[in-house]
């Protein structure tokens, strides 16, 4: 597995008291340690070699999302799409949206197991 680190100090902007906060505060206390690791299979399905992200290294990413989606000048509180089948990036994405001030939704792909069953509703918290 390719190990993903970072040695930039994880960035202060999750402005809420969610789990972004929690990432960045693990990040300050255990950069090094390990905070997401992709399933072993994740080269047969998606072509790129899995990753162990470190603390550090999630929270570089985040703070970069973070930053970038605040260029967008939305309201706060937000609700942000998000369409990600899972894995550490779907993870990610959610807490930089969070970090930004606005609601991730989790918006399925069409044709997942699951998400286009005859008379069924996504759960509520899923609804974009």
């Amino acid at each position: 597995m390719a190990e993903r680190t970072a040695d930039a100090a994880p960035d202060a902007s999750a402005r809420s008291g969610g789990l972004s906060a929690s990432l960045f505060a693990a990040a300050r206390s255990g950069p090094q340690r390990t905070a997401l690791r992709d399933s072993g299979d994740r080269a047969a399905w998606c072509g790129r070699p899995p990753i162990t992200w470190t603390y550090a290294a999630a929270a570089e990413i985040v703070g970069r999302l973070a930053r970038g989606i605040g260029a967008w000048r939305l309201p706060a509180g937000s609700r942000v799409g998000l369409w990600f089948s899972g894995g550490a990036e779907s993870a990610l994405a959610h807490l930089a949206v969070e970090a930004a001030g606005h609601l991730p939704c989790r918006c399925p792909p069409s044709g997942m197991p699951g998400s286009s069953r005859p008379g069924s509703r996504p759960p509520a918290w899923s609804r974009c």
